[in-house]
């Protein structure tokens, strides 16, 4: 199932819905990590919160909840009984609802822990041992497909930028007048990276006459009032 989603937010979205279909999970989540044990990526079932609001609950499971237990001790867990269960932390957040028993397997790339899949369900001893085997065996594969998809999301996102840098080089390679040059370098910026970022503002700031200081040649966006004038106070340059 995870091969047939080439994309890595789709991969590991198809993989979530994949393992709450066999096991009969209610809810989950899914992240990955990076070398040092960061989480990259995050994916949960909980609908109805904000990105700010998943960040928060991303960093308390992983500090002390179930998905660093697993982490930390590359090691599944299976839990009957959440509420007896220290690995397990309660959230106060209504749009997670309160979970009986839980899940809990680490995804291993060779000797890498690239990510941890954690599923709940409001009944209590809802997962068995079968459940517990049936996706270790299936964290196996899915650490082949999470690879796969980041080696492709890779390729995609250099090739993007590749294209961006000779679409902005081609854009400016006619202009002499540092202005000109910087409002079509704002404008090519905007026009190849629309949709791949998330980004309130562009600009381009220039040395002023003194050197001592900056001077927003061109800006879209947010930026466009601030053109003529210094960045804004909190807009790192």
């Amino acid at each position: 199932a995870t091969a047939e989603r080439p994309s890595l937010e789709a991969t590991l979205q198809n993989a979530l819905n994949v393992a709450a279909a066999l096991t009969g999970a209610e809810r989950g989540s899914l992240f990955l990590l990076n070398s040092v044990g960061v989480v990259t990526h995050s994916l949960l079932t909980y609908r109805g919160m904000t990105p700010d609001q998943q960040q928060g609950v991303v960093r308390r499971v992983m500090d002390r909840g179930l998905s660093g237990w697993v982490v930390r001790h590359r090691a599944a867990a299976l839990i009957s009984d959440t509420g007896q269960d220290d690995r397990w932390l309660a959230s106060s957040s209504e749009a997670a609802p309160v979970a009986g028993s839980a899940l809990g397997v680490p995804i291993i790339s060779g000797a890498a822990l690239v990510g941890v899949l954690t599923l709940t369900h409001s009944q209590l001893g809802r997962f068995t041992e079968e459940h517990l085997h049936l996706m270790q065996a299936a964290a196996d594969q899915l650490a082949l497909a999470l690879r796969n998809a980041q080696i492709f999301e890779e390729q995609r996102l250099s090739a993007g930028r590749q294209a961006a840098l000779y679409g902005v080089m081609r854009a400016v390679g006619e202009q002499l007048n540092p202005q000109a040059v910087a409002a079509e370098a704002v404008a090519a910026i905007v026009r190849l990276v629309n949709g791949e970022a998330s980004w309130p503002g562009v600009g381009i700031a220039l040395p002023d006459r003194d050197g001592q200081g900056w001077v927003l040649a061109a800006g879209s966006g947010s930026l466009d009032g601030h053109v003529g004038g210094p960045p804004p106070r909190d807009l790192a340059v």
